[in-house]
């Protein structure tokens, strides 16, 4: 049975997922095992895993599709360590992120699997590597200030698309 979950205007900020590295996935967000879920308007910045995904992990298994879309939300400066991924995509997997802000880490988004469907339309991107970006990326300096918001200069700034019902960015 899936189970749905949204997660709005939130901070999650120098959280570490375990220092075992059997266990050390998802360094502020791992999900798992049939969840759908949206994410609007976050920050995850300075976590760290041990494993994979220093931000985010987003995997589950065979029968258990998980199903996510994020929006709006800033993703920096996670696991320059073991993986560098600010976001991990793992198996059976569709997701879908728009306007999202994906910078500081080796590299922005990693793909594991062939059973996934990422999509992604005007994203920033400001990575080492990012081999997946997707559609209308924008791959500069995001211009951040000390407390991770956009700052005079921004590529970002009135850069997103409109989301409708989507009010607060």
């Amino acid at each position: 049975e899936e189970w749905g979950a949204v997660l709005d205007a939130n901070q999650f900020l120098g959280n570490t997922a375990s220092t075992d590295s059997s266990f050390g996935y998802g360094g502020a967000i791992n999900t798992n095992a049939g969840v759908v879920f949206t994410m609007t308007n976050n920050l995850v910045a300075q976590s760290d895993a041990s494993g994979a995904g220093g931000g985010l992990r987003i995997t589950t298994y065979s029968g258990k599709q998980v199903v996510g879309t994020l929006v709006n939300n800033t993703i920096v400066d996670n696991d320059r360590g073991a993986g560098g991924e600010g976001i991990l995509v793992g198996d059976y997997v569709t997701v879908t992120l728009t306007n999202n802000l994906i910078a500081g880490h080796t590299v922005g988004i990693t793909d594991t699997s062939v059973t996934n469907t990422v999509s992604a339309d005007t994203n920033l991107f400001w990575n080492d590597a990012d081999p997946l970006v997707g559609t209308n990326p924008i791959q500069q300096d995001p211009k951040l200030t000390s407390g991770y918001r956009l700052g005079g200069g921004s590529p970002a700034l009135d850069a997103g698309l409109n989301i409708p019902g989507l009010t607060t960015d």
